[in-house]
């Protein structure tokens, strides 16, 4: 992931694999040694800094993420509950390396953080948990904290954890994707957030402590997931979206408030047959989905969620949270129409990056602090990346100019070599057919050195200086 959000704070991944932040720094989380907010975006790391590019992000409330193309993790933040994976519960000012061994010699491709725990995947599709430990979250069989990454063993079922492809955190609970397409959830049961369990009844339980199959799904093949704070969202391989846990302001988009306990279809879109969907995204009270045409629709909490209300600049607690119960369009003209690629929510803000490479921001930027329940502090934490915004809150998507030219959002990602034409092959139907007939296809006249030659270009595509390799990238679709 190039661009992730924090609470009041964004960090952005560049082409070149530069690490730029801005927001909140008040827990360290920004990693610049201090605890100043930024206004506007600064550079963090670079490939110099950290011995290789920066290749994705991740951010929870006070800890943050990266992972370098040399497979290097680093991490920084608040560290009281373990949540960095450090084994010695200190917050770290800046970027810390964890030791490579603690992974048993397996390279991280994925690292997901909730608000005060860590989730972390393998090559070997292992997955690692640490920090706290309540609800069982961590998926270790108990519910105490762990200060270093462990290794979820196994599921509810004793069974061994299967091959992981993509896992997401919460806020109390976590979720895996097994490589076959199931999905497996463990954490607070309570309100639906597991999907495990048809009623609230106090026969089930609370607390899941170890892996458990969501059985619900087990005919639909899942290709991704995502974790809000108390609620979860899943794209099945036929772009088809299940929600299901608390959905108290519209997050799951089933057009009520109502909590689901199992998992449930999105049927329709403001009376309409739901489109193809290609990405999922959640965040607090709020949901975000991406069709196949780069078309962005939201749901949920409405403040954050792209709509065109104005904001006035002085009104920040005058304002009334309007709570969207059906995925609603993202107006295009909001982001010069042009497709959308990714899209991430997070606590108050979102960001989404369109296929130019261009970054827009909206939602709440501002950090209100109360003291026996009046306001004694009202301040912009940067959170947008907008310095010269008089608002602390956009109500629709603003382009964020910094990153612009030569300073691109990277919207690769690196893939394993074992993954990358099965990839490419899959998403792009004119690689494996031209007008249905298998043996016409481009690949099937493809000289093997030649089949070789892009493969490896689809691998290192991130670590390539940025003119390299565009037309192969381009070939098969990355832009």
């Amino acid at each position: 992931m190039a661009v992730a959000c924090g609470h009041n704070c964004t960090f952005v991944v560049t082409q070149q694999g530069a690490l730029f932040v801005f927001g909140q720094g008040s827990s360290r989380q920004l990693g610049l040694s201090c605890t100043n907010d930024q206004l506007a975006p600064i550079l963090l790391a670079s490939a110099t800094s950290l011995g290789s590019p920066v290749c994705m992000v991740a951010a929870g409330k006070e800890q943050t993420f990266c992972i370098t193309t040399a497979g290097s993790v680093f991490s920084w933040g608040q560290g009281f509950l373990g949540t960095l994976g450090h084994n010695d519960y200190l917050n770290k000012r800046m970027p810390t390396l964890l030791d490579p061994q603690n992974f048993a010699g397996a390279k991280v491709l994925l690292v997901s953080c909730g608000i005060h725990h860590t989730m972390l995947l393998t090559d070997r599709g292992s997955v690692w948990t640490c920090g706290d430990g309540s609800w069982g979250k961590l998926g270790h069989g108990d519910f105490r904290n762990y200060g270093i990454f462990s290794h979820v063993l196994s599921t509810a079922c004793t069974a061994p954890m299967p091959r992981i492809s993509m896992i997401a955190a919460g806020l109390y609970h976590s979720v895996a994707l097994a490589s076959d397409g199931r999905v497996f959830s463990w954490g607070r049961a309570v309100e639906g957030r597991l999907g495990l369990y048809p009623l609230s009844n106090h026969q089930y339980t609370t607390k899941e402590a170890r892996p458990r199959l969501v059985k619900t799904l087990q005919n639909h093949c899942v290709e991704m997931v995502a974790a809000g704070n108390d609620h979860t969202v899943v794209l099945t391989v036929k772009g088809v979206v299940f929600s299901w846990g608390v959905g108290a302001c519209g997050q799951l988009g089933l057009g009520d408030t109502e909590n689901r306990y199992i998992p449930e279809e999105i049927r329709a879109i403001q009376g309409l047959a739901p489109p193809k969907f290609a990405a999922v995204a959640c965040g607090r009270a709020k949901t975000a989905l991406l069709t196949t045409e780069g078309v962005l629709y939201t749901c949920g909490r409405s403040l954050s969620l792209g709509d065109t209300q104005p904001v006035h600049p002085n009104r920040e607690l005058a304002v009334h949270f309007v709570d969207v119960l059906e995925p609603s369009i993202v107006n295009g003209h909001d982001y010069g129409a042009a497709p959308i690629v990714s899209v991430v929510v997070g606590i108050q803000h979102m960001c989404a990056l369109d296929i130019y490479g261009r970054m827009y921001t909206w939602g709440k930027a501002v950090d209100s602090l109360y003291s026996e329940g009046l306001l004694v502090e009202r301040r912009p934490t940067g959170a947008l990346g907008h310095p010269n915004m008089l608002q602390s809150l956009l109500g629709a998507p603003r382009l964020l100019d910094f990153f612009q030219d030569a300073l691109q959002v990277g919207c690769f990602k690196t893939i394993l070599p074992s993954h990358a034409m099965a990839f490419c092959m899959g998403t792009h139907d004119r690689l494996c057919k031209v007008q249905g007939q298998k043996d016409n296809s481009l690949v099937y006249y493809m000289p093997s050195c030649l089949l070789q030659h892009i493969v490896q270009e689809i691998v290192l595509a991130p670590c390539l200086p940025r003119h390299a390799g565009q037309g192969l990238k381009k070939l098969f679709g990355f832009r």
